[in-house]
């Protein structure tokens, strides 16, 4: 009895130790960034407090369209590295709650890497990995094993052997972002949705209500995430049908931490062919011996189709979305299973299938756009058989980079709806002027911060619509006859008369399990006018 008491009495005071900690912590943190900037640094202090709960930050007071991450990067380092040796000791007895800020603080100090999903999807993993991944259906593209960021693709048909990204979906550290190119479930021409409703853009910056921003520069839309982590996507035209490429990037010390089509991130390109939990497929290692190095060009034709087929095939399976995991929107009738084509492509091409001539043409213009020699094969796809335009790696801005913060002289809200001004009530320069959402003039669409083209780019030709089959043309090289995969042609339901949102919001993790995929029946809500709701950015 004695010891039981005693082991009571130890885990109460234990516990009391640790709730002082986090206070002291809390107290410490707020006190050394507010005599830093009275501002910006409690925002700041608030921001890493609601980031360890997963709750809303507070609202800017400041001009800065920033998120937490770009805020603490602007902190003299001798205060930073003062706050992370005072958050270690919190780590190691609170890692629930306070691994997600040692995410802020740990990646001030990194590189960053990236992996992309572009084209016809061609894929390029964090660890340089490359591989077409000619499928149709919704696949989880990375996912962190922290949970604080996810994104999934939806890859649609076009044509019978070809497919595109038609959405995106996202979790911004709790909050739920899709981006539809194509197929929105409503009939709201708007291509994002916040939780499930239209998001009004008005501005250059939006603020995600979990400290996350989207910000549009060039043709490129910049999700960030509150703890620095970025997604880029842009919106084209392919055959009047809209598709995106989409661009991960991520932190390179967050090593062996991910999973998904690009990867684990541990800068071993040979193993980013495995199934979930890591475990070895039975074409996995040849595989990866052969699309993380250069022999995939020179096997041959039937050696070729062997790796194409287990990629669409048995390594897409492991990835596949299921109703649960699904972070997408769908109209009424329609779920996961309705996007999913199992027996898609009828063909697999590769560039070996162009004709010289035409290969070469691509080739140059690809190289003379700026793509990488990593993606130059899926460059030359993309241009020789779909006239897709090469879409080089993204090179944003770092528009708070070199800053210098000045002194505020009093608090001003700067929010979705309200833009910060300065004393004589004038916009400051990295804040766009936009009106509040009661205001009674028209609404103003996201204009984006152009950057210069390229020079010497001429006579782009127009796109045109995806061709079943190469054409022949006068070269020395004959086009190689293809072997049908098995499968028959892709099931179209007919679409509901009028499209609403089904409601459903999926958890934002993902089973580890691969379970087979089983389709829910989706039920239809009440007939409502679609909402869009209003903010500057």
């Amino acid at each position: 009895m004695r010891s039981i008491v005693f082991s009571l009495v130890s885990s109460l005071l234990s516990f009391t130790f640790k709730a002082q900690l986090s206070e002291r912590f809390i107290s410490n943190t707020t006190s050394t960034l507010t005599n830093w900037d009275p501002v910006r640094g409690e925002w700041l202090a608030q921001s890493i407090v609601a980031i360890s709960k997963q709750s809303n930050i507070p609202d800017r007071m400041f001009p800065e369209e920033a998120t937490p991450f770009e805020i603490l990067n602007l902190v003299p380092i001798n205060i930073r590295v003062q706050l992370n040796q005072n958050l270690q000791s919190e780590v190691n007895r609170q890692s629930t709650e306070w691994n997600r800020v040692n995410l802020l603080f740990k990646h001030l100090d990194c590189s960053r890497t990236n992996g992309r999903s572009y084209g016809d999807p061609h894929l390029r993993s964090f660890d340089g990995a490359t591989y077409s991944f000619q499928t149709v259906g919704e696949f989880l593209l990375a996912r962190s094993i922290h949970g604080h960021l996810d994104v999934q693709t939806r890859q649609k048909a076009q044509g019978a052997n070809f497919s595109l990204n038609s959405a995106v979906a996202m979790n911004v550290a709790g909050d739920r972002l899709t981006f539809y190119a194509d197929d929105t479930p409503d009939n709201i021409n708007r291509p994002f949705r916040l939780e499930g409703e239209a998001i009004q853009m008005q501005g250059r910056t939006y603020f995600l209500p979990k400290g996350g921003t989207i910000r549009l520069e060039g043709r490129n839309y910049i999700i960030t995430w509150p703890t620095g982590e970025r997604v880029f996507v842009d919106k084209n035209m392919n055959a009047n049908n809209g598709f995106s490429n989409v661009t991960v990037e991520i932190f390179r010390c967050d090593q062996n931490e991910y999973e998904g089509l690009l990867g684990n991130n541990n800068q071993i390109a040979a193993d980013d062919f495995n199934g979930r939990n890591n475990q070895t497929l039975s074409a996995s290692s040849s595989a990866g011996r052969t699309f993380a190095g250069s022999e995939f060009n020179s096997l041959s034709e039937k050696m070729r189709e062997e790796q194409l087929n287990f990629i669409a095939q048995e390594f897409a399976d492991q990835w596949r979305l299921t109703q649960n995991t699904s972070l997408f929107e769908y109209a009424p009738g329609r779920d996961t299973e309705f996007y999913t084509n199992r027996n898609f492509p009828r063909v697999h091409y590769s560039v070996m299938d162009l004709p010289i001539a035409k290969r070469d043409a691509a080739a140059k213009r690809c190289r003379d756009r700026g793509v990488l020699e990593s993606e130059m094969n899926g460059c030359i796809f993309d241009n020789g058989f779909l006239d897709i335009a090469p879409s080089p790696v993204p090179t944003p801005t770092e528009p708070f980079a070199n800053l210098t913060l000045k002194p505020l002289g009093s608090r001003k809200l700067n929010n979705n709806n309200i833009s910060w001004h300065d004393p004589h009530n004038q916009p400051l320069p990295i804040v766009t002027n936009n009106t509040n959402s009661n205001d009674s003039k028209p609404e103003r669409e996201l204009k984006p911060v152009e950057k210069p083209e390229r020079e010497n780019i001429q006579n782009e030709k127009p796109e045109r619509s995806p061709i079943e089959k190469p054409e022949r043309e006068n070269s020395s090289v004959e086009v190689p006859s293809k072997t049908p995969v098995s499968g028959g042609s892709i099931q179209v339901t007919k679409p509901a008369e009028t499209v609403k949102p089904s409601g459903v919001k999926p958890s934002p993790t993902v089973s580890p399990a691969n379970k087979p995929v089983q389709t829910k029946p989706v039920q239809t809500k009440p007939v409502q006018a679609p909402s869009v709701k209003p903010g500057k950015g």
